[in-house]
């Protein structure tokens, strides 16, 4: 099931010519801003954890619900994680581009199944997303440089105090772009008229009987946030139906 040149290319025999399955992969680049720390042993900046603040921001041209998020968390070394309770010497600020342009592909490395997947997720592909990146370094700068950071603050590990004009941080932001963990949209909820749309509002696969998709990958645009929240509301929903259609096919 899924684009017919494609699977014909990797030679998968073909059962539904589907053209939007694989393509659509929507997430979030982020890069991670870094900064030592004056602190040393257990305190809020050092301490090992995830993601424990969040700060939404735009970019100038942004019109409409934010595109940029930062999240704080903590620079770790192997040595950090052998301590008990493991603790840090810096921290980050990772700003986020939550509504991006860019889009990617999933696709068959060849018609094994066992191999893994060739991903592409195409980050920055589309400029838009790079300029709002660096915005979001700004941003993380701004906020770094308050007053109430003049007891924490140590060095800017990265991108470094050097690294200052836009083209410069264009450059670093193109060298160390990375994953969010969000990736949706592969299989996008749509009307059957869409040829990209993968699923129905029932979560069915088009003209496949019996078979849904209840994930994440059905969003057909990014949320401008954290995407687990919707990816539990998409599991219920599709619980929900699924239990439903099951009862009637008992009755």
């Amino acid at each position: 099931i899924g684009p017919r040149k494609h699977l014909e290319e990797v030679k998968v025999p073909l059962q539904v010519d589907l053209e939007g399955v694989g393509s659509n992969l929507v997430d979030h680049p982020r890069v991670a801003c870094k900064w030592a720390s004056k602190l040393r042993g257990l305190n809020p900046m050092t301490l090992f954890s995830h993601v424990e603040a969040n700060l939404y921001a735009a970019s100038p041209w942004n019109e409409g619900p934010p595109d940029i998020q930062i999240q704080q968390d903590h620079v770790r070394t192997n040595e950090d994680l052998l301590l008990d309770p493991p603790v840090s010497t810096g921290f980050n600020l990772k700003p986020h581009c939550v509504r991006p342009f860019s889009s990617g592909t999933v696709r068959l490395r060849n018609n094994d199944p066992f191999e893994k997947p060739l991903i592409d997720p195409a980050y920055l592909s589309d400029e838009r997303d790079l300029n709002c990146i660096v915005e979001g370094i700004k941003v993380c700068r701004k906020v770094v440089e308050q007053a109430a950071f003049d007891g924490i603050r140590g060095e800017e590990l990265s991108p470094g105090s050097e690294i200052q004009t836009d083209k410069e941080l264009r450059d670093w932001v193109r060298a160390n772009v990375d994953t969010g963990y969000h990736p949706v949209g592969t299989c996008k909820i749509g009307n059957e008229l869409d040829p990209m749309s993968v699923v129905g509002p029932e979560l069915k696969v088009h003209r496949v009987n019996k078979l849904r998709v209840v994930d994440a990958s059905v969003m057909p645009v990014i949320p401008n946030g954290n995407t687990q929240a919707a990816t539990f509301a998409i599991a219920e929903k599709g619980a929900e139906m699924i239990l439903a259609a099951s009862s009637r096919d008992t009755k």
